[in-house]
């Protein structure tokens, strides 16, 4: 009678009470697995997750411990906010002889929740030695790997999770991030649109469509992305900075600055919004507030070689040479092999009339990139500055053979053959 009450109790969603009768029927008989088993659900309906992982407890005590009671007293102990205590339990089930899956499962999703990824993916592999399907699983462990930059093999398993349970919107809509940073946009569209055929009030899966719309060069699809994303969750800083990139990508530089002040309004320490920003300013010709945006970017990310590039090159467009080229010399301790600031740092030394200093930079941006037309431009015409006009035409000529549909390289062609006394050749250039 009192179990067929404590039924009745939780289908009327009153746990609490169904809690009381169940323990009731414990009282006349202690060994009733109806009433130990519905307790359980009763309480851990009930949100009651301290008194649950006592009573779990105390059934470990009666019956011994086994990975299935291990495997609930931590998930009580995860839903209390006991997290390493919960990981304590998970451990205690997994050295038991009894091998488990879903405890191995259960370790890893903590590790990943905790930021230890490759320990979370060490224990995914343990899970999925011993079950191969566990779908969760495979979808967690190519999160993981996306987290860790790892591509390849996160879609590997994203996708393997999709082919076992097709109806996984999670996994479809992981599959579509994932794909996307290996440049396959079609493919990361067509996983976020089955993604969004099962879950259309997913704002994180709309955001993500904008940004694959964005790399297909379909601007206005993305921005409707964009603002469904912001539909469904209006607090969605990422969405307001997605979108002003996209409206930067179609010099809609105004509405591009309204939406980066959004997404700082909601997120005032994301240093990607403050750096947006300051790109924004700049198109604008607010460069002194394009300078504040920039500074304020450093100081949440002062790892940034790209934000001190453009904050050198705003510097220099302003006239502030030498600030600027410490700028860019920032941006090379940071990043050796950052081209845009070795051409940067020339353009600033040159700017100062330290020509052979110039020279060098170029060169150091040549012998990072050979083939880069616009370097061997800059350092044609940084030798024409000193005087070595053979040299400089040498240059210039070898970038137009680079690329030969840059005005500025034939301007500075002209510039080289009027110094050189060939005054058709100069004409011929400029016309060009």
């Amino acid at each position: 009678l009192y179990i067929n009450k404590g039924n009745t109790l939780i289908l009327a969603s009153m746990f609490r009470e169904a809690v009381v009768a169940y323990d009731l029927a414990l009282e006349v008989n202690p060994d009733s697995e109806p009433a130990r088993i519905n307790k359980e659900i009763a309480l851990e309906e009930a949100g009651e997750y301290q008194e649950l992982a006592d009573y779990l407890r105390s059934e470990i005590d009666r019956l011994g411990r086994t990975p299935d009671l291990s495997l609930r007293l931590g998930q009580a102990l995860e839903s209390n906010g006991e997290v390493n205590n919960a990981l304590v339990e998970y451990d205690e089930g997994i050295d038991l002889p009894e091998q488990s899956a879903e405890l191995w499962e259960a370790k890893a999703r903590l590790l990943q929740m905790r930021g230890d990824l490759q320990g979370a993916i060490e224990a995914y592999d343990r899970a999925l030695s011993l079950n191969e399907g566990l779908v969760h699983a495979l979808n967690n462990r190519g999160s993981a790997l996306y987290m860790l930059g790892r591509y390849e093999e996160a879609a590997n398993d994203i996708t393997r999770a999709t082919q076992l349970d097709p109806g996984l919107a999670a996994a479809w809509q992981n599959l579509g991030p994932t794909l996307y940073h290996l440049e396959r946009y079609e493919d990361a569209l067509d996983s976020l649109e089955r993604s969004l055929e099962l879950d259309g009030d997913n704002s994180e899966a709309w955001n993500d469509r904008g940004n694959v719309m964005g790399k297909l060069k379909r601007y206005d699809e993305a921005l409707r992305s964009y603002t469904k994303a912001l539909e469904i969750e209006p607090q969605g800083a990422m969405a307001w900075q997605n979108m002003a990139n996209t409206q930067m990508d179609i010099k809609r530089y105004q509405d591009a600055l309204s939406s980066y002040e959004r997404a700082i309004t909601l997120d005032g320490n994301n240093p990607g919004a403050w750096v947006g920003k300051a790109n924004a300013l700049s198109m604008l010709g607010r460069m002194d507030d394009s300078v504040a945006a920039y500074r304020r970017g450093l100081e949440l990310d002062p790892e940034s070689d790209v934000t001190w590039n453009n904050l050198g090159f705003t510097l220099g467009q302003m006239g502030i040479f030498e600030e600027a080229l410490e700028c860019f010399e920032q941006a090379i301790e940071l990043d050796i092999g950052y081209i845009e600031a070795y051409k940067n740092r020339g353009n600033a030394l040159l700017s100062l009339y330290r020509i052979q200093e110039a020279e060098a930079a170029y060169r150091e941006a040549l012998a990072l990139d050979e083939e880069d037309a616009e370097v061997w431009d800059l350092l044609g015409a940084c030798l024409l500055q000193e005087g070595r006009v053979d040299e400089a035409l040498e240059s210039i000529e070898h970038a137009l053979s680079l690329n030969d549909e840059v005005p500025k390289y034939w301007n500075d062609l002209g510039k080289v053959k009027k110094e050189m006394g060939n005054k058709t050749g100069a004409h011929k250039a400029f016309d060009k």
